[in-house]
């Protein structure tokens, strides 16, 4: 069996595995039920801990119209960001006002990074909201709201608030009413050192598939 073979067989298992890690869909951050539309002139914000280490690939904000049809649209754009809960921001961004951004139950997200976050480190998640448009530019409150984190993350049961009735701020006060006004879409660290079933399955064919050609190729010298 001739080296470019072999070194093609592992070329190949290589992409398998990296291709069987890397292909893992973004997992929304939370969902909710309950709850009545409450609007604020300020940075309104969640706090979560990610469970295992994870990469943020978009942020959302609350759709109000989503509720009454369907998803009409957002009224304004909004200013969004990631903090550390310590304060440092990792990154912000503005989701449109209209369709445009991609809608996940009620929630419109438009693409980030990807930024990485750390197992066991808390992040706050905020969006400025401009109360001239009152509850017709919301978010989902009150105190029969549930939100239920996915595996990977614990959530903070508490709303962070930013004041400054401009711009977005870092949402440092706490409110014991909850809210969800902005979400996330996430995708878990690969584990490179445990590969998947099916992965192992290729990798155990591939080496039988080199060993039988190299036998082969003994065999037909020695005759």
């Amino acid at each position: 069996m001739s080296k470019k073979l072999v070194a093609a067989s592992v070329v190949a298992l290589a992409i398998a595995v990296g291709v069987v890690q890397t292909a893992r869909a973004s997992v929304i951050g939370y969902s909710w039920t309950g709850g009545t539309i409450a609007a604020s002139l300020e940075t309104v914000g969640i706090e979560f801990t990610p469970n295992v280490d994870i990469s943020i690939d978009a942020l959302g904000v609350f759709d109000t119209a989503f509720l009454a049809a369907g998803g009409d649209g957002l009224m304004e754009s909004h200013a969004i960001g990631l903090w550390q809960a310590t304060g440092p921001l990792l990154v912000s961004t503005t989701v449109p006002s209209g369709t445009g951004a991609l809608l996940i139950d009620g929630f419109r997200f438009v693409s980030i990074g990807p930024v990485a976050l750390h197992a066991g480190t808390a992040y706050r998640i905020g969006a400025f909201f401009d109360q001239k448009f009152s509850v017709a530019e919301g978010y989902a409150s009150d105190t029969d709201l549930a939100l239920t984190g996915a595996p990977e993350i614990s959530l903070t049961a508490a709303t962070f608030l930013g004041f400054n009735g401009i711009n977005l701020v870092f949402p440092s006060f706490t409110s014991s009413i909850l809210t969800a006004p902005v979400n996330f879409l996430f995708t878990a660290a690969p584990t490179a050192s445990a590969p998947e079933p099916p992965v192992l399955g290729l990798l155990g064919f591939g080496l039988a598939v080199i060993w039988a050609r190299r036998a082969l190729g003994r065999g037909g010298r020695s005759a």
